[in-house]
């Protein structure tokens, strides 16, 4: 078993590089905040339910500016508005809130890979982005 596991961790080093090691997205399609209409978001809807076999349409989305203090919420949410043109969307990050220094605060830019979603919080529907992953600009 020993010369085994010598064996099979020598041909790893060889074969897994870090580019192979670094997690990846897969980024359906540049996405502005003007395209985010609610028409947009009934569109996307309609392709539910989501899941392994049908994975949620991810976006990305560049010049976009902190409004406000990114906090986190829970137990390690990231929660954020961000600005594009005059166009404010709120958006968290579950399990992300080791980004919250990557995001930085108010006027910050950053770009941002995301899903789209309707959230529903006391009786109130609204369009929320949930981040997948965060980058300055």
């Amino acid at each position: 078993m020993d010369e085994f596991r010598k064996a099979f961790n020598k041909v790893a080093r060889e074969y897994l590089t870090e580019d192979i090691m670094t997690p990846e997205i897969k980024i359906d399609a540049l996405l502005s905040f003007d395209e985010i209409t609610p028409k947009f978001v009934r569109i996307l809807e309609m392709f539910a339910p989501f899941g392994p076999e049908n994975l949620n349409p991810t976006f990305y989305s560049n010049s976009l500016q902190i409004v406000g203090s990114p906090r986190i919420v829970g137990k390690n949410h990231l929660l954020l508005k961000v600005r594009q043109k005059d166009l404010v969307l709120d958006a968290i990050g579950f399990n992300l809130g080791h980004l919250l220094p990557a995001v930085g605060e108010r006027g910050k830019e950053i770009q941002m890979v995301y899903t789209i979603h309707q959230n529903e919080w006391n009786g109130v529907v609204s369009t929320q982005l949930r981040i997948k992953d965060v980058k300055d600009q």
